[in-house]
């Protein structure tokens, strides 16, 4: 409730800008979104799930609203998992294989040079709207949606990246704690490093939300393993049914529960009303 309660306000907040629904609608948006990418690749389809529910904004508009929420999330992600990742490397340089420095090195700088591009993209959207706008000049239709972009300044980006930082903190909680309830000794500190290093494997690796409790499993698994090798600690036999559980636990809270609510909402779309109507 907490997760998709506030990633519901930031879209609510996003969308404020082309239309002012209130958190009700914006739920029934972020609810139908999640059910209608459940089934496409690494999410695609809760952009279109989203903006049907919407009466006053052009579905163009209403989808580069809701990518702005999505690069906020993914800069969190990327950000909190290249800090995990540096430290792992500084502490444990056998964690990644070959443990060479220069390849070391090589990590180190190109997540710092991809946290500083994205960071640079998000926190500047007005000078990237500009850019896009000189570039698409010839497109007409294309060019009056990329000024999306130029709708939010600094410090609106900034509440959306905060609101991110909540729900990435929330669902970090969540898979730490259903750990701990499966008996998977942790510390809170290597917990959250764990996390981030899981959700960070998670996000690079294309999947479709319906086979993705395997690869979270397979990430998470490899991921406790490497980090109990390097602290000279033999987890018990069953680590990996315990690491199995947590994040099968977490994806059906996370993603076919709400996925579930959604497909509630979703014939209410204009999408499928529309289509009612022509037959």
């Amino acid at each position: 409730v907490v997760n998709w309660g506030m990633e519901s306000i930031k879209w609510q907040y996003l969308i404020r800008k082309n239309e002012k629904i209130n958190l009700k609608t914006s739920a029934q948006g972020v609810f139908s979104g999640i059910t209608i990418s459940s089934l496409t690749p690494n999410r695609i389809g809760e952009y279109f799930g989203r903006v049907f529910i919407l009466k006053k904004t052009h579905p163009v508009r209403g989808i580069l609203m809701t990518i702005v929420g999505s690069l906020s999330q993914l800069l969190v992600t990327i950000i909190m998992g290249g800090m995990a990742m540096i430290y792992v490397i500084f502490g444990f340089p056998e964690f990644i294989y070959p443990a060479t420095p220069i390849l070391h090195g090589v990590y180190i700088v190109l997540l710092i040079l991809l946290i500083v591009v994205l960071s640079g993209i998000y926190f500047n959207l007005k000078g990237v709207s500009g850019l896009l706008h000189k570039l698409t000049v010839r497109w007409p239709r294309i060019n009056r949606y990329i000024r999306v972009f130029s709708y939010y300044n600094r410090k609106e980006l900034l509440i959306v990246f905060l609101y991110s930082l909540g729900r990435y903190l929330v669902f970090s909680l969540q898979l730490y704690l259903l750990m701990r309830i499966f008996h998977i000794p942790l510390s809170v500190f290597d917990g959250l490093i764990i996390v981030s290093l899981i959700f960070l494997g998670i996000t690079i690796i294309p999947s479709v939300a319906l086979a993705e409790i395997g690869i979270r499993g397979s990430v998470a698994i490899y991921i406790i393993r490497q980090f109990y090798l390097m602290k000279d600690f033999n987890p018990t036999s069953g680590l990996e049914f315990d690491v199995m559980a947590s994040t099968s636990m977490l994806w059906l809270i996370n993603i076919i529960l709400p996925a579930i609510i959604g497909s509630i909402f979703i014939f209410k779309l204009s999408f499928f009303k529309s289509s009612d109507n022509e037959n």
